[in-house]
């Protein structure tokens, strides 16, 4: 009988070690792959990316798609919605709202996304992402580009772009309203939010900051600055 014991304690560590590697290869699917900051990266759903040299995994939970449909008469354009987990801590991102987050001195944000299967994404170090000070001082008489996590001096003004929001009514789409895009900076210090619809200027001390009607892009803003 004792004989039979011993027999069996081998059979039930080789079953446990069968165990562990089928339940290893069916929950863990992440990725061995080296991302580097500043790349364009998938991650598929239900799946991790580990960006090695920064420390950073990311996992994309679910997806959520509200988008209107074509020929629908909607409140609003809806967006692709992900959910992602970053290490510990999860975080909801959107292709309208909420298109990057910030992560113990990272920016995770979404790049051109069209799909609730995967989502693509970049990282930037929020520090190093930033340019450095235009030191030629732009003029007040200048068109102002103003490049997303750029940030700029004109005048006593320091000017960051650090984030767009695009609500615009895609073609084909019967929508509440058009849209538009949304602009955040960041003013010596101040933020200010400028729309192409809604809120084209704002005031700053003795300067107007206004939008130039040509912006139609979320990469940057161009900005027209008079003094009062």
């Amino acid at each position: 009988m004792k004989n039979k014991k011993l027999l069996l304690i081998p059979i039930v560590i080789l079953l446990l070690i069968i165990i562990g590697i089928t339940l290893y290869f069916v929950f863990d699917n992440s990725y061995d792959r080296k991302v580097s900051i500043g790349e364009s990266f998938k991650v598929p759903l239900l799946r991790s990316v580990k960006i090695k040299d920064e420390g950073l995994t990311i996992r994309l939970l679910s997806t959520e798609d509200s988008r209107c449909r074509e020929g629908t008469q909607c409140i609003w354009q809806g967006e692709l919605g992900y959910k992602i987990k970053v290490n510990n801590e999860t975080f909801k991102l959107g292709t309208v709202k909420n298109t990057e987050v910030e992560y113990k001195g990272y920016v995770i944000k979404l790049d051109d996304n069209d799909s609730t299967k995967y989502v693509v994404l970049t990282v930037n170090n929020k520090l190093s992402s930033k340019s450095k000070d235009n030191k030629n001082n732009l003029s007040l008489d200048d068109v102002i580009k103003v490049n997303l996590y750029e940030t700029v001096s004109v005048g006593d003004l320091e000017i960051e772009l650090y984030s767009v929001d695009d609500s615009r009514c895609p073609v084909g789409v019967n929508c509440y309203w058009e849209g538009e895009l949304e602009y955040s900076l960041d003013v010596n210090g101040k933020t200010m939010k400028l729309g192409t619809v809604q809120k084209k200027e704002d005031i700053y001390g003795n300067y107007k900051i206004m939008l130039n009607e040509k912006n139609d892009s979320t990469q940057y803003v161009l900005l027209e600055i008079k003094e009062r």
